[in-house]
């Protein structure tokens, strides 16, 4: 027996979201066949190697752009001295006798010195110092409020409307309950 369509505020939500878990578990299997594809071993290579000559780029000084890495550099002769680092780590050289061939064609000042402890933390000291006033602000913010609160009786004078009322009030439930 057929069961009738189900009609009301959710059905087309719910198809909605039928359609899409449908969506997404086509475009998973997708990438799993994607996955399960072997590459050519010349692009696994051709892939590392770039990784490789990026991370290299990136740790080494341009001597054609002050003050970039070699990776940053815009300059045709970066470009060039990028390519001939990816190429020699094709052909196999290892990253130290490429990195002293650089050195010694182009100068010691090719490589990064060091990096003091404090240059990691220095992009994290605005985040730093916005949550600590964003804390002040709430405690001195609460802090009055509960102040407020706790002083609000005392403020209340005996001749205001206030106490007059609640006199009143004590009145009439004293007696209604007798």
């Amino acid at each position: 027996m057929r069961r009738p369509p189900v009609f009301g505020r959710h059905a087309a939500l719910r198809r909605l979201v039928f359609v899409a878990g449908l969506a997404a578990l086509g475009a998973a299997a997708a990438s799993a066949a994607q996955a399960q594809a072997p590459a050519p071993a010349s692009a696994v290579g051709l892939r590392f190697a770039s990784e490789r000559s990026q991370r290299i780029a990136d740790e080494l000084r341009s001597p054609f752009c002050p003050g970039k890495t070699l990776l940053n550099c815009t300059s045709s002769q970066a470009f060039t001295a990028r390519q001939e680092i990816r190429d020699r780590l094709m052909a196999g050289e290892t990253e130290e006798a490429i990195i002293e061939d650089l050195r010694a064609r182009y100068g010691e000042n090719i490589t990064n010195p060091p990096q003091p402890w404090y240059a990691a933390v220095g992009p994290f000291v605005p985040a730093l110092v916005g949550v600590l006033v964003l804390c002040v602000i709430t405690w001195r913010w609460r802090r009055s409020s509960v102040s407020e609160v706790v002083a609000a009786p005392v403020e209340a004078s005996a001749g205001s409307p206030d106490v007059e009322r609640l006199a009143r009030l004590r009145r009439q439930v004293a007696t209604e309950e007798d």
